[in-house]
Formats: structure tokens, sequence, C-alpha cells
């Protein structure tokens, strides 16, 4: 074969080869990373299906890349509380309420969380400025309706157990809580019983009567002789009456004998 018919064929062989070699199927390029909002979502359902445990590293990593994001903080805080981390997750519930003022949701997580710590005044403190700022959430109003009815203050405890059964009817918590608080507050609404009247004192014990006095001593009684009899003395005859000057005198009459009137036959 001549020399350059040969090296013609052996052009036309590297070229075939180098066709089939482009038509060979090429390995798909990896995906995009997912974009930081993209992963954020897809904890938030995460959290939502109650899986802390999985959520939390990538939460952690986000607040880095989204320090600007409320969301990733409140879902942090959240996050936190359920794994037994209070003050971790006080301080994300914090942030997140800075950087969205206006949102209720961390000032109602807040609120919550102090409530179960038994900081009563700090919890309706978050509690209060959520129930401002008009949260949905029915537990809002319910544990504001708690802390009244522990400070006694019976009317505006029975009006937040009626916005929390308003904001989510099939809360049974609030329908158990206001039935008991409406019966607590008619009982203590009933006018006072007065006591009994109390039983009236003896009379105190009458100081002893003094001793009767002994009689005069009979003369003779101590010696047993008693003195002779003595004759007893006629009274004086009735002085006669001076006729009254003014009166006329009567006349005199007959004398009639004095009888006693006859009794009846």
């Amino acid at each position: 074969m001549p020399r350059h018919v040969c090296r013609l064929t052996i052009a036309c062989l590297a070229l075939c080869l180098g066709f089939a070699a482009g038509c060979q199927k090429q390995p798909a390029a990896p995906p995009p990373a997912p974009k930081p909002t993209e992963r954020l979502d897809a904890a938030r359902q995460t959290v939502l299906a109650g899986d802390c445990v999985r959520a939390l590293p990538e939460l952690e990593a986000l607040t880095r890349e989204l320090p600007q994001s409320g969301e990733t903080f409140l879902l942090l805080g959240l996050c936190r509380a359920k794994q037994g981390q209070p003050d971790r997750a006080e301080a994300a519930l914090a942030k997140a309420s800075s950087l969205e003022p206006g949102n209720p949701r961390p000032l109602e997580a807040l609120g919550i969380l102090r409530y179960g710590q038994g900081r009563r005044p700090e919890a309706q403190d978050a509690l209060v400025k959520a129930a401002e700022l008009k949260s949905a959430n029915p537990q809002t109003y319910y544990y504001l309706g708690n802390i009244a009815m522990q400070a006694g203050q019976c009317a505006q405890a029975l009006d937040y157990y009626r916005l929390s059964m308003v904001k989510d009817p099939a809360f049974g918590d609030a329908f158990k809580e206001y039935r008991a608080a409406a019966a607590a507050c008619a009982k203590s609404a009933r006018p006072a019983v007065p006591p009994p009247p109390a039983a009236p004192k003896k009379p105190a014990t009458q100081a002893a009567a003094p001793a009767a006095k002994k009689p005069e001593a009979i003369p003779g009684a101590a010696t047993g002789t008693q003195p002779a009899p003595t004759a007893p003395v006629a009274p004086g005859a009735p002085k006669k009456a001076a006729p009254s000057p003014s009166a006329p005198a009567a006349s005199p009459g007959p004398a009639t004998p004095a009888t006693s009137p006859a009794s009846p036959q």
C-alpha cells in the first residue's frame, strides 16, 4: 500500500474514533447546592415533623448564613427548648423577636417558655405584647388567663379563656379552665354568710350573799331561863276628833243596831 494511502487511512480511523468518543454518554453534572432559603424551608418541615435532633445542626449553620433571618432563630429557639436547653432557647427567641418586632410568634414562644419556668411576671409581659400584635395562637390567651386567675382577677381571666376558645374551638384545655374559673368566680362573688352568733356568755358568778343577820339574843336563851311574862297594856282610848269648824255638826239620831246583811235565801 502506498505510503500516502496508509497515512490517509490512519487519519480516517483517528477521526472515527474521535467521533465515537464524542458520542459516548457524558456523566451528569452535580446538581447545584440548595440555596440557604431552600434549606431553611426544609429545616422548617423537619421541625414541624418533630425531628429537632436532625434539624438543629442545619439551623445552627443557617444562623451564620442567614444572620438576619428571624425565622431561623425562631426555629432554633423552639428546638433548643424542646431539647431541654432553656437558656439557649430564650437567647435565640429574643434574637428572633428583635429581628422581627412585628411578629408575635417569638413573643408567644418566649412567654410560654417563661411560664413553664415559673417566671409569671416575665411570661405575662411577653404574652401581653404578643396579644397586642394580634396573636392567633390560642395558647397566648390561655396562659394569660391562667396568670390572671392566679392573681385573683376573675373577670379578666374569663375574658382570656373566651379569646382562647375563639382562636381555636378545639382547644380543650381552654374550655376546661374556663368552666373551673367560672365556678370559682361565682363562688367568690356570693355574699359572705355571716357567722353564727356567739353563744351568750355565762353570767359571772354572783358574790355570795351576806350572811343573814343573827337575831338578837333573847334574854336567858343562853342560860335557859325565860323572863316572867308581863301583862299586856291596854291601849289608850282613842281621842275624840275635834269637829271641823267648816263642817256642820251632824244631828244626833237614834242609834241603829249594826246588823250584817242577810244572805239571800
